[in-house]
């Protein structure tokens, strides 16, 4: 009877392998029913993609999971949940976010550039909480699925398991931003990781062609670094994976991912008596570390992040490069007052209007490359003087001395001018760098 037992499982191997060898190379109807999704028919070319891609093995960011952890938002209670068409599950712990608003932010996602990698994205949470270190986070991990067969010469219970790289995204601050477009960028930031690491970053040849491209080979790229959470957070914006995350946004993301904000400098601050926004933008910072050149600027870099999908659905340039140059000029104002003089030292910053017969969007930041932070400064339009102040502007009023200081003129700082066109593309000026003298203002 043992030895019979053995026959009867034997055959039973030979069954399962003959089926899958029709299933696969003569196209039979067989229906396959995936446990997780109950009656839903699992097609043929998502298999074939996985089975074709069983030796890719998914790269962990330990240090960004780390991060992650530290935000301890995965005991929030699950509120709301929705599954998509594509099989995505939208989950939310937050009551702003609803079956409604989920299947919304759903909708955003396909308006970002894909192709069948969508297809392995297996979650995106939208947490009420907010992160320490993080809008959003990315992880990629591979899961074991098990298939069950309607085949009337096997065993009900005959079953394969397969492995298959998923990618989960989460979002936080969800009781905060409440808005699809308040989370669209980040939500397309986090799928940029998910389109990178299925397509460029799924083995070290991947790394190297895209650093090559993207000019960053001889530079501290950081890719192999993943360990130290501490060094990964201090040196975010230098990491290649991070690097390769917004450069999808620039050329494959939304349009409600290239958010336009209109920034004001303390002149108009203070005469206007407007609170500043420093809210991130597209705008003022296309991709986090803008010390480097800008994805449209990089000749072929479009054109590599579209053959994956083989589109060639590319944004150029409207016009042919005109360089931004900018000027400081230092300004001093000196006031009487009953204490005895005051003095205000400010600094204009002026730079040629390169594009004046588009509709370009100009925007001057200033960043401290040692401490790194980007601070956005003021926008202008093409049919705009384009200058902008910092330091501290200060009038005289009918009654009272105004002044208002942004601390911006202290140390060394590197001024940008970013150049915004209509259709999304984005090019930024030459740095202009200036070592400033402590305690300008006496």
């Amino acid at each position: 009877m043992k030895i019979f037992n053995n026959y009867i499982k034997l055959l039973n191997i030979i069954l399962v392998l003959f089926f899958v060898f029709c299933f696969f190379y003569f196209d039979n109807q067989v229906k396959i029913i995936n446990q997780r999704k109950e009656g839903q028919i699992v097609s043929q070319s998502n298999i074939d993609k996985t089975l074709n891609n069983l030796n890719m093995n998914p790269t962990i960011n330990k240090a960004a999971l780390d991060a992650y952890a530290q935000s301890d938002n995965t005991n929030e209670e699950i509120l709301f949940r929705v599954e998509t068409e594509l099989g995505i599950d939208m989950i939310s712990t937050t009551k702003q976010w609803n079956e409604e608003k989920l299947l919304e932010l759903y909708d955003e996602l396909l308006k970002n550039k894909h192709g069948d990698e969508i297809n392995s994205l297996y979650q995106i949470w939208v947490y009420g909480n907010s992160s320490p270190t993080a809008l959003g986070t990315h992880i990629r991990e591979s899961k074991n699925f098990e298939f069950y067969f309607d085949f009337p010469a096997l065993n009900p219970n005959a079953k394969i398991l397969y492995p298959q790289d998923i990618g989960i995204i989460t979002l936080y601050d969800g009781d905060t931003n409440t808005s699809v477009k308040s989370m669209a960028n980040t939500l397309s930031h986090e799928y940029g990781h998910h389109y990178t690491f299925t397509y460029m970053f799924n083995n070290k040849e991947g790394y190297q062609k895209y650093a090559q491209l993207r000019g960053l080979s001889s530079q501290a790229i950081l890719d192999n670094e993943l360990n130290d959470e501490t060094y990964y957070i201090k040196n975010h914006h230098w990491y290649l994976i991070e690097i390769a995350a917004d450069d999808y946004v620039q050329l494959m993301g939304s349009a409600n991912a290239k958010n336009v904000v209109n920034y004001i400098d303390i002149e108009k601050a203070l005469v206007q008596k407007i609170d500043r926004n420093f809210n991130e933008s597209y705008n003022a910072i296309p991709q986090e570390n803008m010390m480097i050149p800008l994805a449209y600027e990089i000749d072929g870099l479009q054109e590599y992040y579209y053959e994956f999908i083989n589109s060639n659905q590319y944004s150029y340039f409207p016009a042919d490069y005109v360089a931004i140059n900018l000027e400081i000029e230092k300004q001093v104002r000196s006031y009487q007052s009953s204490t005895g003089e005051l003095r205000f030292d400010n600094f204009k910053i002026t730079w040629n209007n390169a594009y004046p017969n588009l509709d370009v969007t100009y925007t001057l930041i200033g960043y401290d490359e040692n401490n790194y932070y980007i601070y956005p400064i003021k926008t202008v339009k093409s049919n705009q003087d384009c200058y902008a102040y910092v330091g501290t502007y200060s009038f005289q009023g009918t009654e009272y001395i105004h002044w208002l200081q942004d601390e911006f003129d202290e140390g060394k700082k590197t001024f940008v001018v970013t150049a915004l066109f209509p259709n999304g593309t984005i090019r930024k000026s030459n740095p202009l760098v200036v070592q400033f003298k402590e305690g300008n203002n006496e």
